[in-house]
């Protein structure tokens, strides 16, 4: 399929190997990136988003470098939660959907957010943070979304929430890779690739 994803390469920090990965990631589909701590998950998805070089080889979305200027908006990665800290919940929201990817009621609405948006992030706690950044961030239509760790801080409720939500993104044609821990997380995936 067209903006399928092929890593061909060696990934690390600073020229030091971590990995070495020649696959294809196919659109539609939700990855399962899992392997114990510093077995380079993190590393690998900041290489396919085109945030490291990788050491030795290419990654490709499509015909497309993620990291040259044409593949700019291919990749939507989403790792630790960040808010300015003088804007209220609602207002982070309104100033992203102001950029046409989301519908801000829509997304308040379906998150369950409502009693939230007058609310500054430092005053909420850390599950109520992580969902209205993942509600601000998987509305997307890049043909990629590369998540580290999404269900963290997320009780049994939203985590289950959240992997329907990764399939409804692979379901509109992304490829998703979830670097996890969570074998809800694991469970939800269409296939399971371990680092070791």
């Amino acid at each position: 399929m067209e903006g399928d994803i092929q890593v061909d390469c060696t990934f690390g920090h600073r020229g030091v190997a971590l990995g070495e990965m020649r696959r294809p990631f196919h659109r539609g589909k939700v990855y399962v990136i899992a392997g114990p701590n510093g077995a380079g998950k993190s590393t690998l998805l900041q290489t396919i988003a085109g945030e490291l070089e990788p050491v030795t080889g290419t990654v490709r979305i499509g015909d497309t470098d993620p990291a040259s200027r044409a593949g700019a908006g291919s990749v939507a990665r989403v790792a630790d939660p960040v808010f300015l800290p003088d804007l209220t919940v609602g207002e982070h929201l309104k100033l992203l959907a102001s950029h046409g990817t989301f519908d801000y009621e829509d997304v308040v609405q379906h998150w369950g957010l409502e009693a939230l948006v007058a609310s500054m992030p430092a005053w909420i706690s850390s599950g109520q943070r992580q969902r209205v950044f993942l509600a601000a961030h998987l509305n997307g239509t890049e043909p990629v979304l590369v998540m580290d760790e999404p269900e963290r801080h997320l009780d049994t409720e939203w985590c289950a929430f959240l992997c329907g939500e990764l399939r409804a993104r692979a379901d509109r044609g992304a490829a998703v890779l979830v670097a996890t821990h969570s074998d809800e997380v694991r469970a939800a995936g269409d296939e399971v690739v371990t680092l070791s």
